[in-house]
């Protein structure tokens, strides 16, 4: 082995000592191969625990805003079967079918439900299951400004489309007055 840099590590003498006797009862080890031996090993486990994270992060389902890891779960409130769907590589499968949230909802609960407030979700390595709408909401923070309601959105567009015509009502005008000085 050949030694390119010495550099003086610092640790608590309570581990030093606890290395030593450690190293002197299991291992026939020098001082020097142990920390080389742990620094390896050190570096191995973070590159692999990195990897790790880098390849279950590549897989999953993008809904919308919130990403549902691989190995992730979902069930329908009250769903029919109760079964669950499971996320897989990037799909959604359930009862062996690749589909969206909306179309499992659809599966489940028949037409008509909003699939956020129906779907429960069990993120892979969580054990307890969140609404959708919680997870989205949690995830937007308290900066998302809530969806308007049917009524309040029509209440927005028809006060748009008034607007809009009133506008052109004014175009119209200029419009007629010029046509009138121009004869």
């Amino acid at each position: 082995m050949k030694l390119i840099h010495g550099i003086p590590v610092t640790i608590p003498t309570a581990l030093y000592l606890a290395v030593q006797a450690h190293r002197r009862t299991y291992s026939n080890l020098t001082m020097q191969e142990v920390f080389i031996q742990a620094l390896e090993d050190w570096m191995a486990h973070t590159r692999a625990a990195a990897h790790a994270v880098t390849d279950a992060s590549r897989n999953g389902y993008q809904w919308k805003c919130l990403f549902l890891p691989d190995g992730s779960h979902l069930r329908a409130r009250s769903g029919k079967s109760g079964l669950c769907a499971e996320v897989k590589g990037n799909r959604i499968i359930f009862q062996g079918l690749p589909m969206s949230p909306h179309q499992f909802t659809r599966a489940e609960c028949g037409p008509g439900r909003n699939a956020w407030s129906t779907l429960m979700v069990r993120l892979a390595g969580q054990d307890r299951w969140h609404t959708a709408c919680s997870l989205r909401k949690e995830l937007l923070g308290s900066s998302a400004v809530p969806a308007p309601t049917p009524t309040q959105a029509m209440m927005e567009a028809s006060q748009a489309m008034a607007a809009a015509l009133r506008e052109a009502l004014v175009l119209v005008e200029n419009a007629q007055r010029s046509r009138r000085r121009a004869h």
